[in-house]
């Protein structure tokens, strides 16, 4: 069984299916602890301005802690003492793959899909890169 967990997060539909993957990981097995993570994407000096004209700029900048996804993810755990929660901020593969790898991880948990498909043409799907660029196995849950 799998001991150390890093979760990842965006709130997505899909996202909340790997947090009841994870949920039942935690409750099968004592041993297991898992670190929740919401990594939110740097923003351009064009996002800022595009926001603040159009008045979304609100929005735009990071939440506090207790508004993340992963604050959410984290609440619905019973077990609450066995699962931290961060935000990070950076390119979301980047930051999955590190913080798996800084913290020992031996295994990520995520959604397959967090944005539409038009985004994931031009941004790339995360839950792909992951499973590319990660050292430790990949649940991309569907």
């Amino acid at each position: 069984m799998f001991k150390n967990i890093l979760l990842a997060v965006d709130g997505s539909e899909l996202s909340e299916k790997a947090v009841d993957y994870a949920i039942n990981a935690i409750t099968e097995s004592s041993e297991t602890m898992i670190t929740i993570l919401f990594v939110q994407q740097p923003m351009s000096a064009l996002t800022v301005g595009t926001a603040y004209a159009t008045g979304a700029y609100q929005e735009v900048f990071i939440s506090p802690a207790e508004e993340t996804p992963a604050f959410s993810a984290w609440q619905r755990f019973p077990d609450k003492n066995r699962v931290t929660y961060l935000t990070e901020v950076g390119n979301p593969a980047e930051v999955i793959c590190a913080k798996a790898e800084e913290d020992g991880c031996d295994l990520i948990v995520l959604g397959s899909q967090g944005h539409g498909l038009v985004s994931s043409v031009f941004l790339g799907s995360v839950s792909g890169k992951v499973l590319h660029y990660a050292k430790c196995p990949v649940l991309v849950v569907r």
